[in-house]
């Protein structure tokens, strides 16, 4: 996640429009942004989330941390949720943070990022695989088209599965029941990879 996040401030700073989407103000408490629902307890750790720019994009990566673990215990290859019986490729959850692809209609920006990676997976499977033995009905995949394809890649490209699902958290906030329950934890463990990159950046500004 702390790679994720690394490459989350790069492209921000490249002006890319999906990183600016995440890290763009708290919309508050109506709207269907996940960052409201956790602005108290990320400012109880210091996040301030009431502007543009990095520190938004910090508390959101606080908040991905705790959904990762809630929705797949860390596991980059989790399947569908087996004791459910959607089987559409569209409705399908996948990866990490166990979404779908019919999330796509939340932003522009979700097919821009599966265009992006589909073309280059690339995203830090070796890292998010370490130590895990997936089994069979972890890497199946259910129907066809695009559903499909985006249930391949929320595995096989962590980056992209965290990145689409940062701008899902943003736009759509109940498509995860833990953050519409409000059952993710929030934890100043969770800023700790977060805070190694910030701290590397502030000593090479110096």
């Amino acid at each position: 996640m702390a790679l994720c996040y690394a490459l989350a401030v790069v492209e921000l700073e490249r002006g890319n429009t999906a990183a600016m989407e995440m890290a763009e103000a708290s919309e508050g408490e109506t709207s269907t942004d996940a960052l409201a629902v956790y602005q108290d307890e990320l400012e109880d750790l210091g996040i301030d989330v009431d502007d543009d720019g990095l520190e938004t994009l910090r508390g959101l990566f606080v908040i991905l941390i705790g959904l990762g673990m809630r929705e797949s215990s860390g596991n980059c290859y989790e399947g569908r949720d087996m004791s459910a019986d959607n089987v559409a490729s569209d409705t399908c959850e996948a990866g990490l943070f166990q979404m779908s692809a019919n999330m796509h209609s939340s932003s522009p920006e979700m097919k821009k990022l599966f265009d992006a990676y589909w073309k280059d997976p690339q995203g830090f499977l070796d890292v998010f695989a370490e130590s895990l033995n997936p089994t069979s009905s972890n890497l199946d995949i259910y129907g066809s088209g695009k559903g499909a394809a985006f249930q391949w890649l929320a595995r096989f490209s962590p980056a992209f599965c965290v990145f689409s699902t940062a701008v899902g958290l943003r736009k759509r906030k109940d498509h995860w029941g833990p953050i519409k329950r409000k059952e993710v934890t929030i934890s100043k463990d969770g800023t700790l990879p977060i805070n190694l990159i910030r701290e590397k950046r502030a000593g090479e500004d110096r």
